[in-house]
């Protein structure tokens, strides 16, 4: 309470002192939303009857970005502050473009590996039986994580000590599950271009967009004129 009230008499000086100008400064407009918002979450809290359940909460936790205003004290962190800023509209292009070629990946996956029998690394958390566990499975093999198991895995074809059935049709699927042999052809095909086009290409596309805001947002700052 005591800091909210500091940080209201600090938003109503500089409110008195600018006038119409106030909000013409970002860092003002942040402030003036935190002060608005906390007071929103201690009247609610002092309401009878009122009961907001966990928006309460949420409204109340804003005040937890008053720690960004150090971002306006320090030099550096302003710099990484604004190269994050100024990335947000490519990179929002560059994830909608992998978003497409992950919901793609994951159709592509249910239909030639959901029948494939489980093992060791494509179980019950990682597998191809249904779109949401393929897209979940493909980002966490976005990451590296043991992606060529997965692989090898879906390659598997019948052996002495792996039983599968070399082909199902719909009735066999109910009848003995999900129990097909894999595709080497296919797995192969599938995973190293999968790997190939997000892993490689897109999360470096990333860094170099990083990299380019970050070039800008320092040659900016050395500017004597904004």
């Amino acid at each position: 309470m005591a800091f909210n009230i500091i940080y209201t008499i600090e938003s109503l000086i500089k409110l008195i002192a600018f006038g119409q100008d106030y909000f013409s400064d970002g860092w003002n407009t942040f402030d003036f939303v935190i002060v608005l918002a906390a007071w929103l979450g201690t009247i609610a809290n002092n309401i009878d009857g009122l009961d907001l359940g966990q928006s309460t909460t949420i409204i109340k936790s804003f005040r937890i970005l008053r720690i960004f205003k150090i971002i306006k004290k320090y030099k550096s962190l302003r710099i990484l502050f604004y190269t994050f800023i100024g990335a947000i509209q490519q990179l929002t292009n560059v994830g909608g473009l992998l978003f497409l070629f992950l919901f793609l990946y994951s159709v592509l996956g249910v239909f030639m590996f959901a029948g494939i029998k489980q093992q060791e690394v494509l179980n019950e958390h990682a597998n191809f039986t249904g779109f949401h566990y393929a897209l979940i499975t493909l980002f966490r093999m976005a990451t590296g994580e043991s992606w060529h198991a997965l692989m090898y895995d879906c390659a598997r074809q019948r052996s002495i000590v792996f039983d599968c059935l070399e082909s199902q049709d719909y009735y066999s699927v109910k009848k003995y599950g999900r129990q097909e042999c894999g595709n080497p052809l296919a797995a192969h095909a599938y995973f190293i271009s999968f790997m190939l086009i997000v892993s490689f290409i897109f999360l470096n596309l990333f860094i170099a967009i990083i990299l380019e805001s970050f070039n800008t947002s320092q040659n900016e700052e050395g500017l004597k004129i904004t």
